[in-house]
């Protein structure tokens, strides 16, 4: 799934006002609608010449923002409809996202959660309007720490995530009931790990390498004795196969 947002907000601070109210009723707390030299347009609250209180600004980029401002900057409770229609509600600070607040891109996307310097950073949840969902940690707007994903052929997964990817210890489990436990790195099955298929015909449990086991045991059930089967394999390949009631010394 792709959850990485549109980062920053596109939001310049205006410049000096062309209309600005005189000295002493500046200095008051009052209310102003104020253009800006470069388009930008605010009305609210201002006091000692700065934008403090609540106030809605737009900016000719086509960005608008409505809450709380405090010594001329977003800072507080505040909506921000982009130019793009995403939409962001939440929590600022000096102009970017940061404490909790949820964006809703165009496209159906959500994110839910924890920000920090305008990027999903903390704990959150970002839901895809394919049907795929993630819910865990995020860093600098990717999935990092510990989450659970699921996507909408079926898979679910629960684990470590670096940089966006499965990568650490998880549990994966298949659409169509497969299971692996183990390791993982960069999205794909990596190191010590068990893959259990057909409901438990087939085992794997070894050390695996871009998803295949590459050292470890391949027990099966064998319907033709109606018993189990064991193979072993060595760096991908295939070594030797244990029959039923023989040790691996008499082979």
């Amino acid at each position: 799934m792709s959850i990485t947002p549109a980062q920053g907000s596109g939001n310049p601070t205006p410049s000096p006002y062309t209309q600005s109210p005189s000295q002493d009723l500046a200095r008051r707390v009052s209310n102003w609608t104020v253009y800006c030299e470069e388009g930008a347009f605010y009305e609210g609250t201002i006091l000692n010449d700065v934008r403090s209180g609540k106030g809605k600004a737009t900016w000719r980029n086509g960005n608008a923002y409505e809450g709380d401002w405090l010594n001329g900057s977003m800072t507080g409770k505040g909506k921000m409809i982009y130019a793009n229609k995403a939409v962001y509600e939440g929590d600022w600070s000096n102009n970017v996202r940061s404490g909790k607040g949820k964006l809703i891109w165009i496209n159906g996307n959500v994110y839910e959660g924890d920000w920090l310097n305008d990027f999903m950073t903390g704990k959150g949840k970002f839901t895809c309007a394919n049907g795929d969902a993630y819910e865990g940690g995020f860093l600098r707007g990717l999935r990092s720490g510990k989450g659970k994903a699921t996507w909408r052929n079926g898979n679910a997964y629960e684990g470590d995530w670096v940089n966006g990817f499965m990568t650490g210890k998880g549990k994966l489990t298949y659409a169509n009931k497969d299971v692996y436990e183990g390791n993982f790195l960069n999205g794909v099955l990596s190191g010590e790990g068990k893959l259990t298929q057909e409901n438990g015909a087939i085992v794997k449990e070894g050390v695996f390498a871009n998803n295949a086991l590459y050292t470890g045991t391949l027990e099966y059930l064998d319907l033709s004795c109606r018993c189990v089967r064991e193979e072993h394999w060595k760096e991908g390949r295939f070594i030797k196969k244990i029959s039923p009631g023989v040790s691996d010394d008499e082979t």
